[in-house]
């Protein structure tokens, strides 16, 4: 591996901690807040956290943060951490504010690590690299909080975040040489339709695996009582499949779009097991669906980012956010109006007709998101 590619893989590792927030959204589910923190208010934490990634990946792939592309890592790293310390001090809407930062300054380091993951001689490599040490890291959180007691969870998932940032920092030392300026993303002379279309796929395909991946504990209550500890449970199924990730990328690292449609095969499969509560158990479902879900998303960007003009890269991480916020919000909605039965067959059509849009089969979309609408409003009127 030459320099200019370990710098790159780096980056790449340390940018993990740019997707933490995502993975710990579940996490603050099951911690105790503050007193000032009310319970019903963790869904707000995740949606300010969720806009400041947002933004800052918006930014960065418009080219309006010229100057936020050429800050220190360490500079960044120092002020997530120090947010991260008074957190659990603050009132609800003073930290909001706060999470809005640590989602910002996570976007920063998630644009840099996918741009350079986007770039890199095999993209599956590092798009499941920086994915596998993403969940290793939450998973870890989670144990740690689990292991330490809930009286002062909130506080302890804090500490926990910023020590973990600080390490995988100092361990990984992207600062150093090049690396920084390794995921400067370049601009080329592809029209906006192209990149649209590129894009497009990768968005319905996270709508459709977010419908699902943000209702699993309501298909674990439903379907199946559970008495290990939730928190227990997160962080060993976040490890597994890091350890399964690092497996795949150990005896299959050649760039393949066999990855992507084996892995959403799988995780159409555990979407249907989802609806059929007496073949399997439904917690061994679900984690087999959360693995499946991460693993074709990885590896829905490497193919994205390979088969798609060089300008689309810098928007793959803004694509797969889109789908990210998008997907909880549609899924609660037809689990309410409808039924969680009929989110699972909307669902499985979402996935079915991103696969179908990206393989250029686009005349097959149209009869397969009519199919899911029907099944869905035959499921959710029994």
């Amino acid at each position: 591996m030459s320099s200019d590619e370990w710098s790159g893989l780096r980056l790449i590792v340390f940018s993990a901690v740019g997707s933490l927030p995502l993975h710990i959204a579940a996490v603050l589910v099951f911690a105790a807040g503050p007193a000032a923190l009310p319970a019903q208010a963790t869904g707000l934490v995740s949606s300010a956290i969720l806009y400041g990634l947002f933004a800052a990946v918006l930014l960065q792939a418009f080219g309006t943060a010229r100057r936020l592309l050429a800050v220190r890592l360490w500079l960044l790293v120092a002020a997530e951490v120090g947010v991260l310390a008074v957190l659990p001090l603050l009132p609800l809407g003073p930290g909001l504010v706060a999470w809005f930062l640590v989602g910002a300054i996570s976007g920063v380091f998630m644009f840099k690590g996918m741009v350079a993951a986007a770039g890199a001689r095999q993209k599956y490599l590092g798009f499941l690299a920086r994915l596998a040490v993403a969940m290793a890291l939450a998973g870890l959180i989670a144990l740690g909080v689990s292991a330490l007691g809930e009286a002062r969870s909130y506080t302890t998932v804090c500490a926990l975040y910023a020590a973990v940032l600080v390490l995988i920092y100092v361990v990984t030392r992207p600062d150093r040489d090049d690396a920084v300026s390794a995921a400067v993303p370049e601009r080329t002379s592809a029209p906006a339709p192209t990149i649209l279309l590129a894009l497009a796929p990768l968005v319905m395909f996270y709508v459709g695996g977010l419908m699902v991946g943000s209702h699993l504990p309501l298909f674990v209550r439903l379907y199946g009582p559970v008495d290990a500890d939730p928190m227990r449970v997160f962080g060993l199924a976040k490890i597994v499949g890091a350890l399964v990730l690092t497996g795949t990328l150990l005896v299959w690292r050649r760039d393949s779009l066999a990855r992507l449609l084996i892995s959403s095969g799988l995780l159409v499969l555990a979407a249907a097991f989802l609806g059929i509560t007496t073949v399997l158990p439904i917690l061994f479902v679900a984690i087999a669906f959360e693995l499946a879900l991460n693993i074709a998303g990885a590896a829905f960007m490497a193919e994205v980012a390979r088969s798609g003009p060089t300008d689309a890269h810098r928007f793959i991480p803004a694509a797969g956010l889109a789908g990210i916020a998008a997907g909880p919000s549609v899924g609660a909605y037809v689990a309410a109006v409808m039924s969680p039965a009929a989110l699972l067959g909307l669902a499985i059509g979402a996935i079915v007709a991103s696969l179908a849009l990206y393989l250029n089969r686009r005349r097959m979309v149209l009869p397969i998101v009519v199919l899911a609408a029907i099944s869905a409003y035959s499921l959710g009127t029994r």
